[in-house]
């Protein structure tokens, strides 16, 4: 029997990458000390599936080839149906605590559909909370509410990354792509705890508020002369707040200013608006007040 007649289970519940660190690793250990534990598997049509022990099978296709002729002591054919086969999958992950969340959401789903288990019982058999197991498997309807960013975070190994079910449970509901994308980036470059997410969520809207009403466009009246052409009106609107900044619009354009001693120095519109998204990156706070003076 050769590698080439083998391909992997879809009863099987996780999804290894073939060019993962652990797959070289393993490949090595194999390399050196020959494959310890046989890969099972079961006879589909005219070919084979590997039930359990995907890393194995990758690690051989990466030492041999597919040309390989596996040794009867390197692999167990099992005659089993669907049902069978994922439960030998998930027997042999059911000691492991690395499952990702996706690979979690994938066993929970196909336990229920296939076996037919309620949550109690799937609960049981993948070592989670049932309170968990209803976060797991709300992760599949909420995919096209993800970044790929995120769904690549959540098909990492438990304890790799840096952004997990937990996470995403509170902040699911936010609707707006570009808050969503902005606090999983602060999540992840500062390694934050779930219980801060909804105080980031909140402090990323406001400051996309901030940033919305910042670049509003304000005209002094809506008046038009009688020939049809628009008149400019009255004179700059001028927002102000602590700090001596000031937002100066005027026909459409805006800058900011710093109003200090000596000579005013100006600030490129740009740099205040990453302030208002980005706060944390300035070695200052300011705090904002928003000030309408009237025009003489």
């Amino acid at each position: 029997m050769k590698l080439r007649d083998w391909e992997i289970s879809e009863m099987n519940i996780r999804k290894i990458d073939p060019s993962s660190q652990k797959v070289e690793e393993l490949t090595a250990s194999i390399k050196k000390q020959g494959l310890i534990s046989k890969i099972i598997i079961r006879k589909k049509e005219e070919r084979f599936e590997v039930i359990a022990g995907q890393r194995r099978y990758y690690a051989l296709l990466e030492l041999h080839g597919e040309d390989y002729e596996v040794p009867e002591d390197e692999y167990l054919i099992k005659e089993v149906d669907d049902k069978e086969a994922l439960m030998i999958s998930v027997a042999e992950n059911q000691y492991r605590l690395d499952l990702s969340p996706m690979e979690l959401n994938r066993a929970a789903l196909k336990l229920n559909q296939i076996c037919g288990l309620k949550e109690a019982q799937i609960a049981k058999i993948l070592n989670i909370t049932p309170h968990r197991l209803k976060r797991i498997t709300q992760l599949s309807t909420d995919q096209n509410k993800m970044t790929p960013e995120i769904r690549e975070e959540l098909n990492k190994p438990e304890g790799e990354g840096k952004f997990n079910d937990l996470h995403w449970d509170k902040m699911r509901d936010v609707e707006d792509q570009d808050v969503v994308k902005d606090v999983y980036k602060q999540i992840v470059e500062k390694e934050l705890p779930p219980r801060d997410v909804p105080q980031i969520v909140n402090a990323v809207q406001k400051a996309k508020k901030a940033e919305e009403a910042a670049t509003t466009s304000y005209t002094a009246s809506d008046d038009t002369p009688s020939d049809g052409a628009p008149e400019d009106v009255g004179g700059p609107i001028v927002y102000s707040h602590k700090g001596d900044l000031v937002l100066i619009e005027e026909k459409g354009k805006m800058k900011f200013q710093v109003i200090g001693k000596g000579e005013d120095s100006e600030v490129p519109v740009d740099q205040y608006l990453e302030y208002l998204r980005h706060p944390d990156k300035f070695k200052c706070k300011v705090k904002l007040e928003l000030k309408f003076i009237p025009i003489e």
